[in-house]
């Protein structure tokens, strides 16, 4: 992990793209630099063979790490500030002031959840895992509540990112003083904010699934019996070959 923050600080993704470096880019303008990039240092798309390349031309793997952190963006928003200030933002693990609520709430359920999924990991006789299933559908209809409470407040949070990433877009070439550093105050606050959010909602959607049969699950993927499941919840579909 220290080695992957390093490079992120340390390689100008931006750059990298040929974008402005921003606190926020639009999802089809990153796309269409990234493909067009992604072409010029494909290796069999190359005008030029590889050796007579101009040395400032990205390798593939980098132009699509690149696309990779830029298209999230708490990754955008960390590596931003690390070229901006030099400070590793992900280090930070304090939740938000305007979070604690929303994270204290949050607590309670997955105490709860956490203590589900150890019974039916334990539980061999099929009767019983099916009556813990059965006891956990309030639990996962709260879940699903905070989940959407959860997207809500990103959204507000992605909404303000684009205001503040307008501001710093404004700011006057020769501005290095204290607009400047609220701005970055400012990005610092809104990447905890996203980047909390993001991870409840992941640590919801991870024990959501473990509280769902395997049955319930079967529509998600879609597949037929005998047919390989397309997402990444082939254990738990029975219509699965494998």
């Amino acid at each position: 992990m220290q080695s992957q923050s390093k490079r992120i600080s340390s390689v100008d993704f931006f750059a990298v793209l040929g974008l402005p470096r921003t606190p926020w880019i639009d999802a089809d303008r990153l796309k269409a630099h990234y493909l067009e990039i992604a072409r010029q240092s494909h290796p069999d798309q190359a005008e030029e063979p590889e050796s007579k390349q101009a040395p400032n031309q990205p390798d593939s793997a980098t132009v699509n790490e690149a696309y990779q952190v830029l298209g999230n963006d708490v990754t955008r928003l960390v590596h931003f500030l690390a070229l901006e200030t030099g400070h590793d933002t992900a280090q930070e693990r304090d939740v938000p002031k305007q979070l604690v609520d929303v994270f204290m709430g949050l607590s309670p359920l997955f105490h709860e959840a956490d203590q589900t999924i150890q019974l039916l990991r334990v539980e061999q006789t099929p009767i019983l895992r099916a009556n813990h299933y059965l006891s956990a559908t309030p639990l996962l209809t709260s879940l699903s509540d905070a989940s959407t409470k959860l997207s809500a407040l990103a959204g507000v949070a992605r909404t303000h990112l684009q205001t503040v990433a307008q501001a710093w877009l404004d700011l006057p070439v020769s501005e290095n003083g204290q607009q400047r550093d609220a701005i970055l105050t400012d990005l610092r606050d809104t990447y905890r904010t996203l980047s909390f959010l993001q991870r409840w909602q992941n640590n919801i959607a991870e024990r959501s699934f473990e509280l769902t049969p395997s049955w319930a699950i079967r529509p998600l993927c879609g597949s037929t019996p005998g047919q390989k499941c397309p997402i990444e919840v082939t254990k738990r579909c029975k219509n699965s070959s494998t």
